[in-house]
């Protein structure tokens, strides 16, 4: 069996309508299909052309790469319109399918420092066969191009130097820990303004972005503002889209905020119009409709968090921010370990069982996150336990359970894109269905959950709470 894979797609022609098929490259293998490599190279691999009229355009699409005798050897570069999650979970499907396609011949040691993620615009200099020399190189022609605009347009040249120095002290500082500001910032107040716009940055939900803005108004500020736009410009300077996505989203729901106030322009991120509508109608302010509708979505409400489990929580909630925030997989390693001393305590199974029930939910959603980074089957396999027994010991009727049956539904049809076990696909059918079947059409957990739901990777209303947060904080 051929190792390199491509997908059969098809595409309507954007100029004569024309309907037709291409052969989109997922994996490839350098020793069994150079001529992909070279596409690579120039840019075309993802290149698709309408038979008809000529007409070209390119593709965004994940891509693996495989070098068995190559250190490392597999490389992933991920799609560029896609968030972290997705591009996970696209790695994860992709790793699969290589194993599949290896058979017996594949090796755990390949994936033993994780899996190495190259930006798609610098692959082709990890592919080069000289890849020091190749940059050396790229570094040559940027510099006699830039020493060009220089001669033929100063001005220019003299607005590039000034943007590349904005970003990169703006990547300084997004790197750096409020303690570690440079003592040179424009107020005695900006460490403070940038842990305070980084928590902004890094709520796992909009409930808690909307906790944060409330409780620090500095971030409405103009100084605020002009930090997240320098965030933009060094994300646009590296290339990096869905950086610039985040950081606009954010920036105009804070100038969204200044225009009609903090708890309007919330109500109108988080709720769907036809909800806000019939909170009005019912004479809601926006600020009651946001605490309703977090209310109705809180699992934590009532829940007692045992003080012996805090310090691990409060870790594994650190941990998560942190990996989030950098892509350091030491960090999702640490939410993890701090997640698994709290179900091995023995004190855990003797604690209130709604809290039992959070944290495994929420457990599962952080070695969901390991598996979709490394693509460990053990990962994805405890998820699967932990949802499993969640939803085994949820009562039917509880407003938890549909979204702990869709995070099942998501580890089964995980396990199922790794395997090919049709069972898998089925169970995970099945879980999704019963969470539709058990969520009213008129119920508040119909509206966008902050929780708990791993369903969509990258969709910030499916990010999970742990139980701390969830119990209002310990």
């Amino acid at each position: 069996m051929p190792i390199s894979h491509a997908e059969l797609i098809t595409l309507t022609c954007p100029a004569c309508g024309t309907s037709h098929t291409a052969d989109i490259w997922l994996i490839v293998a350098p020793d069994e299909r150079p001529d992909l490599v070279e596409q690579i190279r120039n840019g075309t691999l993802h290149t698709a052309t309408c038979p008809q009229c000529g007409q070209t355009r390119t593709l965004d699409a994940p891509l693996l790469i495989f070098r068995p005798t190559a250190e490392p050897p597999i490389l992933f570069a991920p799609a560029q319109q896609t968030s972290t999650e997705q591009d996970q979970q696209h790695a994860a499907e992709l790793i699969g399918i290589l194993r599949q396609r290896l058979g017996a011949a594949w090796n755990d040691a390949w994936l033993g420092q994780g899996l190495t993620v190259v930006p798609r615009q610098i692959l082709p200099l990890a592919l080069a066969d000289d890849p020091a020399a190749a940059l050396q190189e790229l570094a040559v022609q940027m510099q006699q191009a830039l020493a060009e605009l220089r001669r033929r347009d100063p001005e220019a040249f003299a607005r590039l130097e000034a943007e590349a120095q904005q970003a990169m002290a703006a990547l300084l500082a997004a790197d750096q820990t409020p303690d570690e500001a440079p003592a040179s910032a424009a107020t005695t107040d900006a460490p403070a303004l940038i842990q305070a716009l980084d928590a902004f940055l890094n709520a796992r939900t909009w409930i808690d972005s909307y906790r944060q803005v409330q409780a620090h108004p500095e971030l409405l500020s103009d100084e605020a503002l002009a930090l997240l736009e320098q965030r933009i410009a060094a994300a646009r300077t590296v290339g990096n889209s869905r950086a610039v996505a985040f950081f606009e989203e954010h920036l105009s729901l804070l100038r969204r905020c200044r225009e009609v106030g903090i708890p309007r322009a919330f109500a109108a991120k988080m709720l769907p119009p036809e909800t806000l509508a019939q909170a009005e109608a019912a004479g809601l302010t926006p600020a009651q409709a946001i605490e309703a509708a977090a209310q109705a979505m809180d699992i934590g409400s009532g829940v007692d968090v045992p003080s012996r489990f805090r310090n691990d929580l409060q870790q594994a909630k650190e941990a998560e921010q942190r990996y989030r925030r950098t892509g350091d997989r030491a960090a999702l390693d640490a939410a993890a370990a701090a997640w698994q001393r709290v179900l091995d305590d023995p004190a855990f199974a003797r604690s209130q069982e709604r809290f039992q029930l959070a944290a495994m939910n929420d457990a599962g959603v952080i070695f969901l996150q390991r598996y979709w980074s490394v693509g460990h089957i053990a990962d994805l396999n405890r998820a699967i336990e932990l949802w499993q027994r969640a939803v085994e010991l949820t009562p039917p009727d509880s407003p938890d359970r549909p979204a702990r049956l869709n995070n099942l539904g998501t580890g089964l049809r995980a396990r199922y894109a790794r395997s090919g076990r049709l069972e898998d696909l089925d169970a995970a059918i099945a879980a999704w269905q019963q969470a539709l079947d058990a969520t009213p059409p008129d119920s508040p957990a119909r509206l966008p959950r902050p929780p708990r739901s791993a369903e969509q990777p990258g969709d910030r209303a499916a990010r999970p709470l742990c139980p701390q947060r969830a119990a209002g904080g310990a």
